[in-house]
């Protein structure tokens, strides 16, 4: 995972970063994705961010 560039929406860039995590496997189908608070500090961005881009994911039904 990168760090997260302020020019696009943060929760679009995170949601498109997981979106790949998932859609290439590296997340493999019932695994436990890492906390929000994790995220959080992996993404270096508020947990409302993330929140917002795993709200995406699942509106989308890549997660649960």
């Amino acid at each position: 995972m990168k760090p997260i560039e302020k020019r696009a929406s943060l929760s679009r860039q995170v949601f498109e970063q997981l979106k790949e995590q998932i859609i290439t496997h590296k997340w493999k189908p019932g695994e436990k994705i890492p906390s929000e608070n994790k995220l959080s500090e992996m993404f270096n961005v508020s947990r409302v961010t993330i929140r917002e881009a795993l709200q995406t994911l699942v509106a989308l039904n890549l997660l649960e």
